[in-house]
């Protein structure tokens, strides 16, 4: 590893602090994950600091193709970051570390086999210089649970070189002892028909050498189900539907087995002692219909790892094509996450000690994290939505009792998509205070549905008062300003017709005291006026007159 004394963690997500204590170890810096805090840096949305640490910056990038979730580099200056990220991806990462929060018992097969993919672009990307990465598959969990699926998806990455760690950046006796496949034989033995994978069908997978050839037997396919408003017919004419015809087909879509032909197929061309021999894969259950117009991450991988065919089918060009795109550059300002990511480190670093909690979050899309209580004892996973509406940040005021749902957008998207958004929540928001209101003495009182926008050329002043006339609470603002104020409360806003009651009623009131005061004024006034006018000898005078000499008694 290089001597030099600067680093640079780049990140697609929020930086957690046990996948930074992982990469600290691997630095060999000492550490204890509890101790770290990641704090902002006043005036820039792009990076973050370590207290304690100076000589390492972490990153905010935006990638583009299977980007690895972080990626270490070490620099000889930590200036002006933002205008060199993109010149770091001409050359290796001295860390690669994929984190995943999935555990054993949720999905013991695509856990450590669907995460391997990410490692076959790292390696197209970087050929011979892939064995010089120090690579890492990070768990966010104890991997204390022990299952057989799992333990062979461990075997693997053993076998590919890639490290296994759990959060307290250890791995449990029982994976410790699993030793990594060398040769096709030793693959074969593993996989000889004899375990079925956790969700896929219960559909025997079987590795084999059939007569110089390899073949693997692992269902792809799976039936989606849609009701379009209009289908095709026999003779080619579209025809009308109304959406009452239900429509079945079966395309490349098996999550946990992709994972798994995918990583075997990786070892096979890359780590084995047959590096040449043909891969074909049997009893798939893929019609030719349902690969024609794929070109997914499974063919990305596939076209990487090469000369493969998938038994009685044709493959076409679009299969066959390989996306160039494994790159990574600064984050722009389009993008909402700076804003959600930037929240969530200043309310862990200035709040979460005195009075909020963040119990969950899921930047962009990037990490969706588990649902937790307060104390931190329990956890639970989110409930599936058909929609996948998620909100970016979840916040618990432990003072109140008050359930913060927060969505980051950037500005011009806050009417037509945040709000809406918020507002499909409730299943989430339902499934979440039940979870809180098990565990916690203290029972969730109210839900605030706030924003967090991405406004960059807005001044704070205008997003204050867009939140007031909207009537809808603005918790924090990447804006002009710069100021990383937070608004943990809603302003009143003087146009919805709750405050327009109260303004109403308070301008009455006034009302009443001003004419008690002028009536007062007038009767006192208009005794001294009618003496003064009776002493002056005028019986009449006008409104003009009246005024001035009113004037002159004051």
């Amino acid at each position: 590893m290089s001597r030099l004394n600067k680093y640079v963690i780049l990140t697609e997500e929020k930086p957690s602090i046990w996948e930074v204590s992982a990469i600290l170890t691997e630095l060999n810096i000492k550490n204890k994950p509890k101790d770290i805090l990641i704090k902002s840096i006043p005036k820039d949305y792009n990076q973050y600091i370590i207290q304690g640490i100076d000589n390492i910056r972490i990153y905010i990038i935006e990638g583009y193709g299977s980007l690895i979730d972080y990626l270490v580099y070490a620099t000889s200056d930590l200036r002006n970051l933002g205008d060199r990220i993109k010149s770091f991806s001409g050359r290796p990462p001295l860390i690669a570390l994929e984190s995943t929060k999935t555990r054993p018992r949720d999905s013991g097969n695509s856990g450590p086999y669907q995460r391997i993919g990410k490692f076959v672009s790292l390696y197209k990307k970087y050929g011979k210089q892939y064995d010089n990465i120090n690579k890492i598959l990070f768990f966010d969990n104890d991997l204390s649970q022990n299952t057989p699926s799992f333990r062979k998806g461990v075997q693997i990455c053993k076998s590919i070189n890639v490290k296994v760690r759990n959060k307290y950046n250890q791995l449990p006796e029982h994976y410790n002892v699993i030793k990594p496949l060398k040769t096709i034989e030793d693959l074969t033995k593993v996989y000889k028909g004899k375990y079925y994978v956790k969700g896929a069908y219960k559909v025997l997978l079987l590795v084999r050498e059939n007569e110089g050839v390899l073949e693997i037997q692992a269902k792809l396919a799976k039936q989606n189900h849609s009701y379009p408003k209009t289908i095709i017919d026999d003779n080619g004419k579209k025809v009308k539907t109304n959406g009452k015809i239900k429509v079945s087909k079966w395309k490349l879509d098996n999550d946990p087995n992709i994972g798994f032909t995918t990583s075997i197929s990786f070892f096979v061309r890359f780590f084995s002692d047959k590096k040449d021999i043909k891969i074909r894969f049997i009893n798939h259950g893929l019609p030719q219909q349902g690969i024609n117009n794929s070109g997914g991450k499974w063919f990305q991988n596939m076209n990487i790892i090469k000369n493969y065919e998938l038994e009685g089918l044709t493959l076409s060009d679009k299969n066959k094509r390989i996306s160039d795109k494994y790159y990574f550059g600064k984050c722009s300002d389009g993008k909402e996450k700076l804003a959600s990511i930037l929240l969530d480190v200043l309310l862990r670093e200035k709040y979460e000690k005195n009075r909020y909690r963040v119990i969950f979050s899921n930047h962009a899309g990037t990490e969706k994290t588990d649902i937790k209580t307060i104390d931190g004892e329990h956890s639970i996973p989110t409930i599936k939505q058909s929609d996948h509406l998620y909100p970016d940040l979840v916040m618990v005021d432990t003072r109140h009792m008050i359930l913060h749902i927060i969505e980051g957008k950037i500005w011009k998207k806050r009417e037509t998509m945040a709000i809406p958004e918020l507002h499909k929540m409730d299943k989430f928001i339902k499934h979440t205070i039940e979870f809180l209101n098990k565990y916690q003495r203290r029972k969730i009182t109210k839900v605030v549905k706030s924003l967090s926008l991405m406004a960059p050329t807005i001044s704070y002043k205008d997003v204050m008062e867009w939140s007031e006339n909207a009537d809808f609470h603005v918790m924090h603002s990447i804006n002009k300003d710069l100021n990383n104020t937070i608004e943990f409360e809603q302003r009143p806003n003087k146009s919805s017709p709750k405050q327009k009651k109260k303004i109403i009623k308070k301008k009455i009131i006034k009302k009443k005291i001003i004419k008690k005061k002028i009536i007062k004024k007038k009767s006192k006034t208009l005794k001294e006026l009618k003496a003064l006018c009776k002493s002056r000898g005028i019986k009449k005078y006008s409104k003009l007159r009246k005024a001035e000499l009113i004037a002159m008694l004051q």
